[in-house]
Order: C-alpha cells, then sequence, then structure tokens
C-alpha cells in the first residue's frame, strides 16, 4: 500500500462512507473511490463491503486498521518533531519535563538556585510519566527531562543526579516492635505482610515488584 492508499483507507475507516472522506482529507469522492479500487487491486482482497449506503470494512481491513492507526501515529511524531525543529527555541526559554514525585519538592527547590544565577531565564515545567518525557525528549519538544530510571535510547545523554532511599510506611502496631526499633526493614521482614506496591507500569513499581518477588514478599 502507498501513503495515499493509506489516507484514504483511513478516512473511509473513521468516517464509514466515500463522500465523508473526501471530506476529511479534502478531495473529491471519486477520487477516494479510484484510490481505494486501486489499494484493493495491489492487496488483492476487498478492504469494505457496500451495506445500506455504509461501507462496512472486512475482516482484512479490521486486521489491517491497528497498523494502520500506529502508523498516523507515527506520522503525527514526525509531524510534531519537524514543527519543533521549525519553530526552534528562542534563547533565554528552559521547558522542563519530570515524573510526577519529583516535581513536587526537589525540583522546586534545584530551580530556586537556577533562577538566582539566571533571573531572565522564562522556565516552563510539565509533570508527566517517563514514556511520556522519554518520547518528548526524542521530538526535542522539551530541553531535559527528569526520571527515576536509567534510559537506554540512542537519540539521549542521560546523567546520574542522585540516589535515594526508600521508606516502608506501616500502621501503628503492624509491625514487630524490634524491627522498628531497629530503624531498618527490610522486604524479607515483610513476607507476612500485607504490602500496598505502585503499579508496575512504573519504573519504581517495576524495581519494587521484581525486588519483592526476590524476597518472596506477596
Amino acid at each position: 500500500m502507498r501513503l495515499r492508499h493509506i489516507e484514504v483507507f483511513n478516512a473511509v475507516m473513521l468516517t464509514g462512507s466515500v463522500s465523508a472522506a473526501a471530506r476529511l482529507i479534502n478531495v473529491t469522492q471519486p477520487a477516494v473511490s479510484r484510490i481505494l479500487a486501486h489499494a484493493e487491486l495491489q492487496l488483492g482482497f476487498p478492504l469494505f463491503n457496500r451495506l445500506k449506503g455504509r461501507l462496512v470494512p472486512t475482516t482484512e481491513a479490521q486486521t489491517l486498521y491497528p497498523h494502520i492507526e500506529r502508523l498516523f501515529t507515527q506520522l503525527d511524531d514526525v509531524q510534531r518533531l519537524a514543527n519543533s525543529l521549525k519553530g526552534g527555541r528562542r534563547e533565554g526559554e528552559l521547558h522542563i519535563l519530570s515524573v510526577l514525585a519529583l516535581s513536587y519538592e526537589v525540583l522546586p527547590r534545584a530551580l530556586r538556585f537556577f533562577r538566582q544565577a539566571h533571573p531572565d531565564v522564562v522556565i516552563t515545567i510539565d509533570a508527566l510519566h517517563s514514556p511520556q518525557i522519554i518520547s518528548a525528549l526524542v521530538l526535542q519538544e522539551a530541553d531535559v527531562g527528569f526520571v527515576f530510571s536509567a534510559v537506554a535510547h540512542p537519540s539521549l545523554t542521560q546523567e546520574h543526579l542522585a540516589d535515594g532511599r526508600m521508606l516502608c510506611v506501616a500502621p501503628k502496631g503492624m509491625l514487630n516492635a524490634a524491627l522498628v526499633q531497629s530503624g531498618t526493614v527490610h522486604l524479607a521482614d515483610l513476607a507476612e505482610t500485607p504490602v500496598v506496591r505502585l503499579d508496575v507500569r512504573d519504573p519504581i513499581g517495576t524495581v519494587v515488584s521484581h525486588a519483592c518477588r526476590e524476597a518472596g514478599v506477596g
């Protein structure tokens, strides 16, 4: 399928008719019909069946469509990157991305010192999830991002800034008194204790989940 075939196919899938698809992509109805017929000829199978004035996607079309959606998402990313490159970034601007946990206290403290040294810089901060931060940086939609876990992407440079510690929070009386007095709680100490963990889709949640499995904590 050529890119024009894909554009028309996507428009028909979204609108359900040739006329609406033509309006969506700003071409004539005959052009949509012709491009769609050519796409089906190249593919060797029909993409739509006509039913009561509407085009109903075939099983093959429904199988193709998720891949087409991903392709359009990638095309949108290309357009966003092109817009970023075209617009550039004005001097004196700094766009920062951060995971939510760091945006409450750690980042504002650091920015207070930065503003003292660079009072004329206009700073924009957005709190996002780590995958969103990585995507935005790759597309050059921001200048710098702060995340908890290491990043593996050929387009990005990373620097380890700090280490932190993790705390165990429990209702009073749940943990053994001697354990509390020791000041240190190991995961193995919680093997028989109900635990509320972070979502495994969160980078820290992934680390904690793996550590809990290793320690036999349910």
